[in-house]
């Protein structure tokens, strides 16, 4: 009797691993399709939101790119929280305060949200603050440091700022959207460089 018992549990061992793997396979699994139905619906909206503009050079950059600033992302909450909290607290380069600053195009706002996402993965703790200039340019301050400036009010004539090292800059003009956002990698590397420990 005693040895039936002790086959038993040996044979009981291997079912209940069997049980584990299956049900964490199919949780994997449930979590995965979960995701991607939340990138899929995040991305139609950014699609909707697109097609719904008419500047024709933002779906051309979005197309060119094949939405690679959204895909296979979960943070459309974080950095939607994010941008609006920035939106409401920018400032502006002179008093009183410029007419319908706060009004992005949808250049500006797609742009401002991928650096936002890229940024994030520098540290943790930090502070993003812009200042709307009279031209319409953006200031983007990182812990309360200069990061560079964009220009995104004419969609023919898009120039951005890129700081240099600690006193250097490069002012860049004629770009295209595509440009613009290909060239926040050169933010976020000056950030890492220089901004990463600042405190703010």
């Amino acid at each position: 009797m005693g040895e039936l018992i002790g086959i038993g549990i040996i044979l009981m061992i291997p079912i209940s691993v069997l049980v584990f793997s299956i049900y964490m396979f199919i949780k994997t699994s449930n979590a995965q399709i979960k995701k991607q139905q939340r990138q899929k619906e995040f991305m139609k909206n950014i699609i909707d939101n697109v097609n719904n503009d008419k500047s024709s050079k933002i779906k051309q950059s979005l197309n060119t790119r094949k939405l690679n600033i959204i895909s296979d992302r979960q943070y459309e909450s974080n950095i939607i929280v994010q941008y609006n909290y920035i939106l409401k607290h920018m400032s502006s380069s002179v008093s009183p305060e410029i007419p319908n600053m706060r009004n992005m195009n949808k250049m500006e706002e797609i742009f401002i949200k991928e650096f936002l996402y890229q940024v994030q993965f520098v540290r943790k703790n930090y502070s993003i603050s812009l200042i709307r200039y009279s031209s319409g340019e953006i200031m983007v301050h990182y812990n309360s440091c200069p990061v560079g400036r964009i220009n995104l009010t004419n969609e023919n004539n898009i120039s951005m700022q890129i700081l240099i090292g600690l006193y250097g800059h490069k002012e860049l003009s004629n770009l295209s959207f595509e440009e613009a956002l290909q060239n926040i990698r050169y933010w976020i590397s000056y950030v890492k460089n220089h901004l990463k420990e600042q405190r703010f």
